[in-house]
């Protein structure tokens, strides 16, 4: 697991979501396929700029690589990381 990936999974279901916290694993999106198999892609086929841009905002959205803050719960104190999303335009 790289160090996007492991910033994923701190977007697990918690105090802040209006979810309960789940024990199942976590969804796969995206963002997830684009990192694991992007670079691959990439070098074996063309594409257009406008697509690697797009591809590139999907894999950093939401990670510690846009920056972000910290979140506190006020009932409970619990905290975490809350990554700041890609602004596509």
């Amino acid at each position: 697991m790289n160090s996007e990936q492991e910033s994923r999974a701190d977007l697990t279901p918690g105090p802040f979501s209006g979810r309960e916290n789940s024990t199942k694993k976590p969804r796969l999106e995206v963002a997830d396929i684009f990192c694991e198999y992007g670079e691959a892609y990439r070098t074996n086929h063309l594409l257009p700029t406008s697509h690697l841009k797009v591809m590139h905002d999907i894999e950093v959205c939401r990670t510690a690589y846009l920056g972000g803050h910290i979140e506190q719960c006020d009932s409970c104190g619990f905290e975490r990381n809350a990554y700041n999303p890609a602004r596509l335009a």
